[in-house]
């Protein structure tokens, strides 16, 4: 379960009495869910697939425009209304992975967006949105720039699905 909130991490620490990571997120464990909660920010460049510095803010739509894919930018809030700020409900119906913002830029400042694109392809059985797919293909060789360890994750992930086939064709596609 992922919670995102405007409670800055000394909040969070208070609340539940862990130790915030680098991003101002928590992991608790409650019973058999893994709760990953997180404070609104704003990020900014990246070097080396992570933000030189992060910025606590109160801002939900801010935030979600720096998460990578639509469909991952979907929200509930308390009472159990869907918030909806960047389309994402309408790619999730059309069963397609769109990038947040330029997918140039974005799968430049964090090359795992590659492999996650091609990822929730294959998992959920969607397609690629085409000016996303224009950008995997021109910033495939990035991904050589990833840990062995990042890429395995994710390929394990993706072999394992029963919809493999899919991902090794996106892969031979997109070069």
């Amino acid at each position: 379960v992922d919670i995102c909130t405007s409670a800055l991490p000394k909040d969070l620490h208070v609340l539940f009495n862990v130790v915030s990571n680098n991003y101002g997120g928590a992991n608790i464990k409650i019973e058999n869910y893994n709760i990953d909660i997180t404070t609104f920010r704003e990020e900014g460049e990246y070097k080396s697939r992570h933000p030189e510095n992060v910025k606590y803010i109160t801002d939900l739509k801010t935030d979600l425009e720096r998460r990578d894919f639509t469909i991952n930018a979907i929200v509930m809030d308390e009472s159990g209304k869907v918030i909806d700020l960047l389309d994402g409900v309408n790619d999730l119906n059309n069963r397609t992975i769109k990038m947040i913002g330029d997918p140039f830029k974005r799968l430049k400042d964090d090359p795992l967006r590659i492999l996650r694109a091609i990822r929730f392809a294959t998992v959920l059985d969607f397609e690629i949105d085409d000016k996303l797919k224009d950008a995997l293909k021109v910033n495939s060789s990035l991904v050589s720039s990833l840990s062995g360890e990042r890429i395995r994750e994710e390929l394990d992930k993706i072999l394992r699905s029963p919809n493999f086939k899919k991902g090794l064709k996106l892969f031979s596609d997109l070069g």
